[in-house]
């Protein structure tokens, strides 16, 4: 039987003693990290990079869903963030204030510049 963990904030804590992967919205907002923390973890044995890789890639994407409270609007101010226009929530959701759609792209540009980073030690194309 495979373990699947479904909570974006423990993620690592699942991967690393045997579950086989997670799903969660922030991989909408962070493909290229959610490939690579599970590519570190089960491909490479390397927990430092796989423990870089979550806590500098993944984390704050849920730390910024945990603040707004508000997962829809943020998951999907994220994916706008890196370029693809997925519109604002439909009701009863609602989008989240300029000022942290502001800090939330910021975010994502730091978390592609580490996915590149990353995308070097683990010398892959993901």
């Amino acid at each position: 039987m495979s373990i699947i963990c479904g909570a974006p904030n423990v993620a690592l804590e699942s991967l690393a003693p045997g579950c086989r992967t997670w799903i969660t919205g922030i991989m909408n907002v962070v493909p290229r990290s959610a490939r690579q923390l599970i590519q570190a973890v089960h491909e490479q044995n390397d927990l430092a990079l796989a423990r870089r890789t979550y806590y500098d890639q993944s984390l704050p994407v849920v730390d910024m869903l945990t603040k707004n409270n508000n997962p829809t609007g943020t998951i999907k101010a994220g994916v706008t963030a890196r370029g693809v226009d997925v519109g604002i929530p439909r009701r009863p959701g609602s989008e989240i204030c300029a000022a942290d759609q502001e800090t939330l792209a910021t975010l994502v540009h730091h978390i592609g510049q580490f996915e590149r980073g990353t995308q070097a030690l683990l010398n892959c194309d993901c």
